[in-house]
């Protein structure tokens, strides 16, 4: 099968959960700061990727009042359950802006908003849900399994329909 060019799905990391098929899901709001959970580590690209993701949350946490960060959310499948935290979410009157950050455009982003987060949020929220990735890298090789609009500012993805998107972060 290809998609956009691409034959099938690139290889992911074992331990990304794939929950297309929950059947329960409910938001954990204020029970825990799961942001706190992590410390910061002082070098490499894992703390470099979490320092900039702390940056990205702080600043649109500051411009809009009803986005949230690190927001856990409680799932169940058939099989079995867990958590999974949002790097953070916009809730507007018609639908939830789930955002996924990361320091380089890579296909784990695809992987986590579409088959992880978007039917957990779904099922929670009874929403619908819009689909964010903010990096600060943008590699336009890596090529999502569907279309994905390339957006200049948050607002206007916000405002926008579109139910994929990418945002290039301080360019």
């Amino acid at each position: 099968m290809t998609i956009n060019g691409m034959s099938g799905l690139p290889t992911l990391r074992r331990n990304l959960r794939d929950m297309v098929n929950v059947t329960a899901a409910n938001a954990l709001f204020s029970t825990y700061d799961y942001a706190k959970r992590f410390p910061v580590p002082k070098k490499g690209a894992k703390g470099n990727g979490i320092r900039f993701e702390r940056k990205v949350n702080a600043t649109l946490e500051a411009r809009f009042p009803h986005y949230l960060s690190s927001v856990p959310f409680k799932f169940f499948t058939e099989h079995r359950s867990g958590v999974c935290i949002l790097d953070g979410m916009l809730v507007t009157d018609r639908c939830v802006i789930i955002v996924e950050v990361k320091l380089r455009h890579c296909y784990d982003a695809w992987f986590q908003l579409r088959r992880l987060y978007a039917p957990v949020v779904g099922k929670a929220l009874g929403k619908q849900v819009r689909l964010l990735e903010i990096c600060q890298f943008y590699e336009p090789e890596l090529v999502f399994p569907e279309p994905v609009l390339i957006t200049s500012s948050f607002e206007r993805f916000v405002t926008g329909s579109e139910e994929f998107g990418c945002m290039i972060w301080g360019k």
